[in-house]
C-alpha cells in the first residue's frame, strides 16, 4: 500500500471555548475535541452541556483539535498552545471527556472519582504535568463532580509517596520524606502531581508514574526492551550490548536523572515551606 500524503505549512487550528461563570475565580476545564463536541450527535453534545451548572467554580467548556501525532506520544497541541504562556494556579481540577480513555481515573488524591492512574494520551495531560489534579469521569458523575467542593485525599497520597519511595535510590528516598511531612497542603499534591511523566516500552501501552525518568532504567532492564519516555528521552536496550556495559550506561542516567529530580524538589520544596 502507498501513502500519499501533503504537507499544509499554512493549515490553522481553532479553540473553542465557553465559560460560565461560578461563585469563586477558581476554575475547572472540561475538555474535549472538536469531534466529540460538534461532530456526533446533538444528543452527545447536549448530554454534556447539561451538566455544567454554575456551582462553585468558573467551567471553561474547551473544544480542541485533535492530537498530533508524534509517536509514541500523541500530543495535544490545542491544549498545550493554550497554556504555553498561562498560570494554572486558579485551575482546580481539569477534566477530560475523551471516551476513548476506557473508563473514569483520576490523578493522585483523586482517587474517589476512577482508578488512581491518569491517561498520558489524554487532553488534560498537559495540565496534570503541571501540577493539576485532573480525572476522566463517567457521564453520570460529571454533574456531581462540579456542583461539589474539590477535594484531595490526603492519606491516598501519602499512601503514593510511600509506594512511590520503595523504587527510588536512596537519596531521592531521603528527599520524599520531606514531601510525606507536609503531604496534607494542595500544593503538594500539585508538586508530587508534576514529578508524573509517561513511559512506554515497545509494544506497550504508556504509563504515567512519578519519577519515570528513573524508573524507566530498571523496566528496561527487566522487560529487557527499550523504553520511550514522553520528554523525547529514551533507555535504550540493544540485546547485542554486553550486559556489564549496558549496565555502566544505566548507571549513567540513573545518576543524571537522580541530580535533576534533587534539584527539582528543592526547588519545589522551598515554594511550600
Amino acid at each position: 500500500m502507498v501513502v500519499r500524503t501533503r504537507l499544509n505549512p499554512n493549515a490553522t487550528a481553532k479553540l473553542v471555548e465557553a465559560v460560565r461563570n461560578g461563585k469563586s475565580d477558581e476554575s475547572i476545564y472540561v475538555v474535549t475535541h472538536h469531534d466529540r463536541w460538534l461532530g456526533e450527535s446533538d444528543k452527545w453534545m447536549e448530554a454534556h452541556l447539561s451538566k455544567l451548572d454554575a456551582g462553585q467554580y468558573r467551567i471553561h467548556a474547551l473544544s480542541v483539535p485533535s492530537r498530533g501525532a508524534l509517536h509514541p506520544f500523541p500530543r495535544s497541541w490545542g491544549m498545550e498552545f493554550l497554556m504555553r504562556n498561562s498560570t494554572v494556579n486558579d485551575i482546580k481540577l481539569c477534566v477530560d471527556l475523551s471516551p476513548e480513555l476506557g473508563g473514569s481515573y483520576g490523578s493522585p488524591g483523586l482517587m474517589w472519582i476512577g482508578s488512581n492512574s491518569v491517561d498520558p494520551y489524554g487532553d488534560c495531560f498537559p495540565l496534570f504535568r503541571r501540577g493539576v489534579p485532573s480525572v476522566g469521569p463517567s457521564l453520570e458523575s460529571l454533574r456531581d463532580l462540579i456542583r461539589k467542593d474539590v477535594k484531595l485525599s490526603f492519606e491516598e497520597v501519602k499512601g503514593k509517596l510511600r509506594e512511590t519511595a520503595s523504587l527510588l535510590p536512596v537519596e531521592l528516598k531521603a528527599r520524599l520524606l520531606n514531601l510525606y511531612d507536609v503531604a496534607d497542603r494542595e500544593s503538594t499534591v500539585r508538586l508530587f502531581n508534576r514529578l508524573h511523566g509517561a513511559m512506554q516500552a515497545t509494544g506497550e501501552r504508556a504509563v504515567v508514574i512519578p519519577f519515570h525518568k528513573v524508573v524507566a532504567v530498571n523496566r528496561a532492564r527487566i522487560l529487557r526492551k527499550s523504553i520511550y519516555l514522553d520528554s523525547g528521552h529514551q533507555v535504550n536496550w540493544d540485546p547485542n550490548l554486553d550486559l556489564r556495559r549496558w549496565n555502566v550506561y544505566a548507571r549513567e542516567l540513573v545518576k543524571a536523572w537522580t541530580e535533576e529530580y534533587l534539584e527539582f524538589l528543592e526547588a519545589g520544596l522551598k515554594e511550600i515551606l
